[in-house]
This record gives structure tokens, sequence and C-alpha cells, in this order.
């Protein structure tokens, strides 16, 4: 055990968010945390951050925060810099550990941050700029290259791959790969938690559902759970046979590789969409247009995903048959 919550419970504004959960990190884990907005996902990462603290309550017992050890824990932030004057190196190798310009750790770590900076689409020069130059998408960019030269025990990331473009979702694909540390993440993003998730905390109210597996495991048995269990609507109304389609597995695996093909493209999309936003930021009629833009844009995403979750779920029928 690397990190534990027993009987935990969290307020805030005197509305209570997290009531009375148990979980524990293990190590070398990467968590997808899920459940429907408002649900406390992000309340618990602040939780694990240090940023919020468990109701005291002294009529609960064995209630409380444990590690195995002192533990660091990183957490990427909308508000990631303080001072947007101090350069982008300056950021950077304030989390070297090593202060001797010519030692070899010193050399292995600039070396890295060159790695991370250029692979996430920015020029080797626009380390000395300063970071208020950059766009708050790029800022946030920066802020998770800090956090992964950094290398904390827990890693914690709210939706790490929102409107970011193509190139830079599969860079940071890649540095997930990667990390070798311990990953509590919250995703809308089902192709990034499949790749990745070895565990599902499902938040649903205010408690948690610890699932040990995939992805692809979890959504089996939520749904043969819910077959076990079924709604009072669908006890009134009998089940519809789905029609069987025609043309195999390898027609289905087309659509589903279209379905995510397009879904990134409409994330592209909204990358863009959201560099505009930024730049625009003083004229109020084009904002006001691209907010609506940007609404529509959301809907086409929310859509896009069904589709693809839809194929995925026949893909897997068809091959159990």
């Amino acid at each position: 055990m690397l990190y534990q919550i027993s009987n935990g419970t969290v307020s805030v504004g005197g509305e209570l968010i997290l009531s009375h959960i148990d979980f524990e990190i293990r190590g070398n884990e990467k968590i997808a945390v899920v459940g429907k907005n408002g649900a406390g996902k992000t309340t618990l990462l602040n939780l694990v951050a240090g940023k919020l603290s468990l109701d005291r309550d002294d009529r609960r017992e064995g209630a409380g925060i444990r590690c195995s050890r002192r533990l660091t824990v990183g957490m990427l932030s909308q508000q990631a810099f303080k001072d947007g004057n101090r350069t982008v190196e300056e950021e950077l190798l304030e989390a070297c550990p090593c202060r001797d310009t010519f030692e070899r750790e010193r050399f292995e770590y600039e070396r890295e941050y060159d790695t991370l900076f250029t692979g996430f689409g920015f020029p080797k020069e626009d380390k000395k700029k300063r970071i208020s130059q950059f766009s708050g998408g790029e800022q946030t960019k920066i802020a998770l290259i800090r956090l992964l030269l950094e290398k904390p025990d827990i890693l914690l990331l709210d939706e790490p791959t929102n409107h970011l473009d193509l190139s830079s979702r599969e860079w940071i694909e890649e540095a997930v790969a990667d990390y070798t540390g311990n990953l509590l993440f919250v995703s809308h993003d089902r192709y990034f938690i499949r790749q990745f998730a070895t565990r599902i905390w499902m938040l649903e109210d205010g408690r948690i559902t610890d699932f040990d597996g995939t992805f692809e495991e979890y959504r089996a048995w939520k749904e043969k759970k819910l077959a076990v269990s079924p709604s009072k609507k669908e006890e009134a109304e009998p089940k519809k046979e789905r029609p069987r389609r025609t043309g195999g597995t390898k027609l289905l695996e087309k659509e589903v590789a279209t379905a995510e093909r397009e879904v990134a493209r409409a994330e592209e999309r909204m990358y863009d969409l959201t560099r505009e936003i930024e730049d625009a930021a003083s004229d109020y009629l084009k904002l006001t247009e691209l907010y609506e833009q940007r609404e529509a844009l959301e809907e086409e995403i929310a859509h896009l995903y069904a589709t693809w979750e839809r194929l995925s779920a026949e893909l897997e029928e068809v091959k159990a048959e």
C-alpha cells in the first residue's frame, strides 16, 4: 500500500461531495476516475493532491489518510503558473535536483527536457520566452512537461487530452506510457482510458466503486451487472434483439477505426477553436460567435464518442460469438 484513505468524507461549501470513501493506491498503477459531471472527480484529485482535507467528524472511527512513506504528488491544474514573467527555461530548470551545470545528472535532465519540449511541438528557441507570451493551452503543455520532469510518486491529471491537437495527443500518450510512477487521472477520452487504465474508480452518489482491471473488463462487468438487475423501464418493455450485421468483424473493425479518426479530428478542431478563443479575448462579438461554435462542437464530440463506444461494443459482441 502506497497511499490509502479510509472512511473519508469531503464537503465543499457545506455540500457533501464524497461520502465515507475507501481506497488505496498500491503502486505502479494507472487509475482512471470515471463518473458523471459533478460526481466529485476533480474533488477527489484535489484531496489526493492535499488541496482539500477530510471533514472532521469525531463520531467516525478509523477515518484518515495513510501513506507508506513520504510521497511527492504532482497535479496538472488550470492555474499552472503564478509568475508569467519567468521564462520557460527558468520554470523547467527549477525542477532539476542538481544545480551544478557540469554534473552528468544536470546534463541528462536538460536533454530530457529538450526532448519533451520539442516533442510537444515547441521550437527550441521558445525556451527563452516568458510564460505570459504563450496561450493558455500552451501553458498547460509546459506545466505538464514540468510535472513529467519532476517525476512525482503520484501524478494527477484532470482531462489531460482535452483540446489538444492530434500530434500533442500522441505525444502525451507516449509520455504517459513511459511514466513509471502512479497515475490517477480523470478523463472522458475513452480511447485514452482504454489504452492506459489498469484500474477503474467509478464515482457515483459520493462513493467509489473500485474495479481492478482494464476499461474493457470494467465495461463488461458493468453490462453484466445491469443485465442482472434491469431497471423498471427495462422490466416493463421486452428487450429488442439487435439486428445482426453483415460483413463480420473486418467491416466493424474498419468502422471502429473510422470512428476513432473522426473523434481525433473533432478534438483537433476543438484545439484550434480554443486557440481562436484565446486570441479573441478582447473581442466580445467574436467571442460570442466562437463560444456558440464550441458548444456545437462539444455536442458533436459527445455524439462521436457515443458512436465509437456503440461500434466498439458491437465488435466485442461479434468477437465473443
